[in-house]
């Protein structure tokens, strides 16, 4: 008679919320949890439905913020932060661990990541098709003479913003790679003078996805433009590259604030 042997071999579900900066986070921590640990995972924006599943079916729950902790922290006490005298923040991991101390700094994934050997079957983390060739065009640069600029998957600007930041970056006199996503701007496409268009077209390049993390890591990139989420911030100070912040939303406020004042 056959027999079925069940594998043993520890497995973890991971739950992210269906947003690329979300995903691509999880899927590096669920790179890194590969053949180590067993867990199921949901990101936190999402605990209200998977805390409930996780014990209707009796296993453990894990909640993966990748906000950064000062962000968490503010999330869960807007209001005591200034009644016991928390802002502004300091040591905010000791607070944190005080108030509940299952509460974990485990990043930067990237620095970790980068000890694993690739597998040949490896996958990247974007929603969208990303465009390669520009790491051709930035192969073309000099050393550091290139501001990237992307403002993330959610955030938004007016066209007047777009404007603005454009003949910015054309005023510089500098090549610029830019990320302009079809909804970057609020109610209609992303459209730039003629003029801008003829000043800077020998030396600025547009795409709507890139590597990002690959561009970051490019020598020819010497700062970024950046709207300050967890996962740009944190990818930016892997690479070593100075950061730009147009803070938009949400943790971005704070993730800006600890980025250019601490």
């Amino acid at each position: 008679m056959d027999t079925t042997t069940v594998a043993t071999k520890p497995h973890a579900v991971c739950i992210p919320v269906p947003t690329q900066s979300h995903i691509k986070a999880m899927l590096k921590f669920a790179k890194l949890l590969h053949s180590r640990v067993t867990c199921t995972v949901s990101d936190g924006f999402m605990s209200p439905v998977t805390i409930t599943t996780a014990q209707v079916i009796g296993v453990p729950s894990v909640q993966f913020y990748i906000i950064a902790a000062c962000a968490f922290m503010g999330f869960i006490q807007f209001r005591a932060l200034v009644e016991k005298g928390l802002a502004p923040l300091k040591d905010v991991l000791d607070v944190l661990s005080s108030m509940l101390p299952l509460v974990y700094p485990i990043g930067p994934f990237q620095l970790q990541l980068n000890q694993i050997p690739e597998h040949p079957l490896n996958t990247g983390y974007s929603l969208w098709k990303e465009e390669t060739e520009c790491l051709e065009w930035l192969n073309a640069k000099g050393p550091d003479s290139v501001m990237y600029v992307n403002f993330g998957s959610i955030a938004v600007m007016t066209p007047e913003n777009l404007v603005e930041f454009g003949w910015g970056l054309a005023k510089r006199k500098l090549p610029f790679f830019w990320v302009i996503r079809p909804d970057l701007v609020i109610g209609e496409s992303a459209i730039f003078p003629p003029e801008f268009v003829a000043e800077t077209k020998e030396r600025s390049l547009i795409a709507i996805c890139c590597p990002q993390e690959q561009v970051l890591n490019h020598p020819s990139v010497g700062r970024f433009l950046t709207h300050s989420g967890c996962g740009s911030t944190i990818e930016s100070l892997t690479a070593g590259v100075p950061m730009l912040c147009w803070p938009s939303f949400g943790d971005q406020q704070i993730d800006y604030h600890y980025t250019c004042n601490e």
